[in-house]
């Protein structure tokens, strides 16, 4: 065993603080469901080569570490709107100092942030990203990935008019995208509003037909914006959280204002059937609707769509495997989503060491974000119990 400085052995309640410590660590941030392929980061001297539907994880040390990577877009992709994001996901006072170069060598983006997004009208050729601390004091980690936005990588919902949806962000980069149908030379009022979640704004996007933006990323608890439609077809509505750490819920309608505005739109995003809510306007509140019967493929008690005809009204994410749903326990290994939260494998908070099961079944709800209390009461825990153990010998060996 070491010895301190005046020669004495250190004593063993100084490695239980130690211990503790170690085995507690601090929560690292927890992404959302990620639906695209991992990209091994690894130190080279050449760009890394990625494409769309791919993310990476990887550090950047402090000083002059620079991580570079390159992605290309091909003849056939000129004017689809590709979306680069990357967010810090770890590192006391890390921010990451982006650049961003277009085929033509101009330097496109050069900014200091912690999460960036940025929507890209894409021109043949390749497009390099150098990524670095921004001080060159801190080390952090952070999460890049691609994808596209127009065409959309994912079948989206179509809503109709005068029909609120209601839905919920998780923090960092999770997005959700809906369309609505529009007429040249109508005017639609576009409202977005944050319903729930501390230090959360919902962030909007408006895409028109054409690939056109017509709302820019605009961050705010409140949106209420009048557009002049000029075109006819599907407008695209994206939503993302402002923030890194912070989650919550929101609530979107698009009101037809004047003009002429699509008859009879039918709601395509389907009535869920356990929030209360007339989702897709016909009048009829959850287990009312017929949409409501239980349809539960895989026998598990959970339905998709989410019934409260079923034994367990919440939504099941995977109906063909009995092993996937809300009340499954999170495998860390497999690479798959068991629990239905949208977490996989080490992004789970089910899958952190030194939480309790209480604190990780709170994270899986709130995010990871609530594991900090949880985490520093573990640690002070650690440290009380060997003390107290030591508190009460010494009570014994005096009552001796």
């Amino acid at each position: 065993m070491k010895t301190g400085s005046r020669g004495k052995m250190i004593h063993p309640i100084c490695w239980a603080m130690v211990l503790s410590f170690a085995l507690v660590g601090m929560p690292s941030l927890a992404r959302a469901g990620q639906p695209q392929s991992p990209v091994v980061c690894t130190e080279q001297p050449d760009p890394i080569t990625m494409t769309w539907g791919e993310y990476t994880d990887c550090t950047i040390d402090s000083g002059t570490d620079v991580d570079q990577f390159t992605f290309c877009a091909s003849a056939a992709e000129v004017g689809k709107i590709a979306k680069v994001s990357i967010v810090a996901t770890g590192g006391y006072g890390f921010y990451e100092y982006i650049e961003v170069w277009d085929p033509s060598g101009t330097k496109i983006i050069d900014t200091i942030n912690n999460l960036f997004t940025v929507d890209l009208t894409l021109v043949e050729g390749c497009y390099r990203i150098a990524l670095s601390s921004s001080s060159g004091v801190y080390a952090g980690s952070y999460h890049l990935e691609f994808h596209w936005i127009r065409p959309p990588y994912d079948p989206d919902p179509t809503i109709s008019y005068d029909c609120p949806i209601n839905d919920h962000l998780q923090h960092g980069m999770d997005d959700e995208y809906l369309i609505f149908n529009g007429i040249q030379s109508s005017t639609v009022r576009i409202k977005t509003t944050a319903t729930g979640g501390y230090g959360f704004y919902v962030c909007t996007d408006v895409w028109a037909p054409s690939g056109a933006k017509i709302v820019d990323r605009v961050c705010n608890q409140t949106l209420s914006v009048d557009k002049a439609l000029t075109e006819t077809g599907e407008y695209l509505v994206a939503f993302s959280s402002n923030d890194r750490v912070y989650a919550g819920s929101y609530v979107f309608e698009v009101n037809c204002m004047a003009g002429t505005c699509p008859t009879a739109p039918v709601p395509e995003h389907g009535q869920a059937c356990s929030d209360g809510v007339d989702d897709d306007c016909d009048g009829l509140v959850d287990a009312q609707d017929p949409d409501c019967s239980c349809t539960d493929n895989d026998g598990d008690g959970y339905g998709n769509p989410a019934s409260a005809t079923c034994p367990h009204p919440e939504e099941d994410c995977d109906d063909s495997d009995p092993d996937v749903n809300p009340g499954a326990a999170e495998i860390c290994t497999g690479g798959i989503d068991e629990d239905c939260d949208d977490l996989i494998d080490s992004a789970d908070p089910d899958c952190k060491v030194g939480y309790s099961g209480a604190a990780n079944a709170e994270a899986s709800i709130y995010g990871p974000r609530s594991l900090t209390a949880s985490g520093s009461f573990n640690a002070l825990a650690l440290l009380l119990i060997p003390v107290g153990a030591v508190i009460v010998l010494r009570i014994l060996r005096r009552r001796k």
